[in-house]
């Protein structure tokens, strides 16, 4: 990717963050995200990438904030710096959003030799975004039927899941529920 179309999509993620924060339209995890993929489709990708630990994958209806939390937290303790999506936005563009507020304008992840990315994904997103990342691990929580609005029946996701770890490569660790 070219080095100024990076710099232009982070520094417009940036700037719509700022934006969004000072009107009262939100927390800034969302819109610099979407404007971030829009710019710089590869971003995500190329940025988590140079975390040298590799990468954890949360996903759950319930459970994934805690957990993503502590396994940051022990990757912190262990003297290594995690790359944690822990305002929450568990969707690809909160991914997004935090890989554009840890990286340089460049795209550098700081300290990137001592980083684990643990990120927090919401179930119907965790099958893409593995794919994108490709994680070194991936913990799988429950699927209950409280989303049913969003995803109709819970078989649906459990099905994607299914699909999702068939094609995983043999090195990724699975931790299941």
């Amino acid at each position: 990717m070219s080095g100024v179309r990076r710099r232009v999509a982070i520094s417009a993620a940036r700037l719509s963050s700022v934006v969004s924060r000072a009107l009262g339209r939100g927390g800034g995890t969302a819109l610099p995200g979407l404007v971030a993929e829009r710019l710089d489709p590869d971003l995500v990708r190329e940025v988590i990438a140079q975390a040298a630990l590799g990468t954890v994958l949360v996903s759950g209806t319930n459970g994934k904030t805690t957990t993503s939390l502590i396994v940051s937290e022990m990757v912190r303790a262990a003297g290594y710096d995690p790359l944690h999506n822990h305002a929450g936005s568990n969707l690809m563009r909160g991914i997004a959003a935090t890989v554009v507020a840890e990286s340089s304008l460049g795209g550098r992840l700081d300290s990137a030799e001592r980083r684990l990315a643990v990120l927090e994904l919401d179930e119907a997103a965790l099958p893409a975004a593995a794919e994108a990342i490709a994680p070194r691990a991936i913990v799988l929580l429950n699927l209950f039927r409280d989303q049913l609005d969003r995803y109709g029946e819970v078989d649906i996701v459990a099905d994607k899941w299914r699909a999702m770890v068939r094609s995983l490569p043999p090195t990724t660790i699975l931790v299941l529920n």
